[in-house]
């Protein structure tokens, strides 16, 4: 998930802390929202410039020697693009409390070191302090699991109210 980009570098977040100077290749995509009608995908060179602890995630800056277009993005297309939240944000579930790694409005990715298993349902409720009240998903459904690092959930039942406030926050960030 890239937070900023210029012309020679981009701030991004990572699993892992990386070493500055290890020469990096990445695939940077541009969604359509940005992009014009069609998303756009470059295969890029670079190097770590930096990599520092941000909130419970790892953020790394890196430099941007050399890209060229590929031909992927037509197979990769999200119905909504994912929104890195500015603020942490704290989903509660099934008795636990985790931070938001990123969200869109038919889903979320919840930081956790022991998730949930793949099709557990569970109702959420998410929390951020700069936003009033909490946005409650009726059902979700985790689709993906990452051991030890966390969950890919999909929000499969919304009341009217809280799409609404789901489309208005992430509209602001």
């Amino acid at each position: 998930m890239t937070r900023d980009i210029s012309g020679t570098g981009l701030y991004s977040y990572s699993e892992y802390p990386l070493s500055v100077g290890l020469e990096a290749a990445f695939d940077l995509l541009f969604p359509a929202e940005l992009a014009g009608r069609e998303p756009v995908m470059f295969h890029c060179q670079g190097r770590v410039l930096r990599s520092e602890q941000f909130h419970s995630r790892i953020g790394v800056a890196l430099s941007i020697t050399s890209h060229h277009l590929i031909d992927t993005a037509k197979f990769y297309r999200r119905s909504y693009e994912r929104v890195v939240p500015l603020l942490p944000m704290i989903a509660h579930y099934a008795g636990s409390q985790s931070e938001v790694r990123d969200l869109s409005m038919t889903g979320a990715f919840i930081e956790d070191h022991h998730p949930l298993p793949v099709d557990r349902k569970i109702g959420l409720g998410l929390h951020i302090e700069s936003h009033r009240g909490e946005i409650e998903v009726e059902e979700a459904v985790v689709r993906r699991v990452t051991p030890a690092t966390g969950m890919g959930v999909e929000f499969v039942a919304l009341t009217v109210d809280s799409r609404r406030r789901l489309r208005e926050f992430l509209r602001r960030h």
